[in-house]
């Protein structure tokens, strides 16, 4: 199971616990750009595992390449991580992620925000692997989601409880 650093009320976060268990690779990054949780899956995708990647720096693990225009996709102060401080979002990227091997592996990196302890915020990557290799998913099919689920993820990222989103669908 995927390892996260504890809020400050030491408690685990909701979202953290749902994305620990999701299908998806993910890790959640803080707005100082600290990865504060990453779960197994995402070992795939970045060639580490959870504690290897913990309270680092994002731009110092998540190396990747911009498919639309070749340029850096996680770097100190990236677009997304100024979006994320100005409470946007970016949108969903193509990218060839650099694994810890040295090896690029085409994935969709899709941003969320979400709620964090005390009124802080996270920025949320989630990780989809093409299948095969053939053509990259569009945005719009970068995650096979039905839309219950995509309103359920959207109701974590406003900061709701699992426990109170039954009651809101």
């Amino acid at each position: 199971m995927g390892e996260s650093l504890s809020p400050e009320n030491g408690s685990r976060l909701d979202i953290l616990e749902q994305l620990e268990t999701a299908l998806y690779r993910a890790c959640a990054i803080d707005l100082h750009q600290n990865i504060i949780f990453s779960n197994a899956r995402a070992e795939r995708i970045l060639g580490y595992g959870p504690k290897q990647v913990l309270g680092r720096k994002c731009h110092g693990v998540l190396h990747g390449l911009a498919l639309d225009c070749a340029t850096p996709f996680c770097a100190r102060d990236c677009p997304a991580m100024a979006a994320a401080r100005a409470g946007n979002i970016t949108a969903a990227k193509q990218a060839r992620m650099q694994r810890s091997s040295e090896a690029r592996k085409r994935v969709s990196v899709i941003p969320l925000i979400a709620g964090y302890a005390r009124g802080r915020t996270l920025l949320v990557r989630m990780y989809h692997e093409p299948p095969g290799d053939g053509p990259s998913p569009t945005q719009d099919d970068a995650l096979p989601l039905t839309p219950r689920e995509r309103q359920i993820l959207v109701m974590l990222a406003q900061g709701m409880r699992p426990a109170d989103i039954g009651g809101g669908l």
